[in-house]
């Protein structure tokens, strides 16, 4: 393969390496982000309560859609909501869910789902950084043995002399 096809080739590498590593950076601090605002969020006691759920038709199909009632404990009083969710069937042994004491809604996922997500995409972006430089060390080691005294210019360049 000829030097400059594979400095071309080494630059695009560099360049998506690069561009990944700041996608994944900026990933990284969203889902951080995301991560401390659910921090806020106190645990306490729930339930719930008449599941029932009926199928219905969408562009995607046939899909299930379950109705229920979250009952929770929070302030020193029970609160209960009405949810409905596609395709996800709800947990009957929920025991806990998270309430945001400025709106007091309810959030029954993993928020620390966010937190791992946060941390694989700050290694993901960590080893496209590690590529970037590793590659471009690479290119400038070639371009040095390549264009350098002893290197291939450098002998071309005395023999048309």
């Amino acid at each position: 393969m000829d030097e400059e096809v594979k400095k071309g080739y080494f630059s695009v590498l560099r360049l998506g390496f690069l561009i990944a590593a700041v996608i994944f950076v900026a990933l990284t601090g969203v889902l951080f982000f995301i991560s401390s605002r659910y921090q806020k969020y106190e645990t306490v006691q729930a339930y719930i309560t008449d599941v029932s759920s009926r199928y219905r038709t969408t562009d995607k199909g046939l899909c299930t859609e379950y109705t229920y009632m979250v009952h929770w404990f929070y302030d020193g009083k029970w609160h209960v909501s009405k949810e409905l969710s596609e395709e996800i069937e709800p947990d009957i042994n929920l025991s806990q869910v998270k309430v945001n004491p400025a709106t007091q809604k309810i959030m029954m996922k993993d928020t620390g789902a966010f937190l791992v997500g946060a941390i694989a995409a700050l290694i993901v972006a960590i080893l496209c950084l590690i590529a970037f430089i590793s590659l471009t060390v690479i290119t400038k080691t070639r371009e040095k043995e390549f264009t350098g005294e002893n290197g291939l210019l450098g002998e071309k360049a005395a023999l048309t002399e």
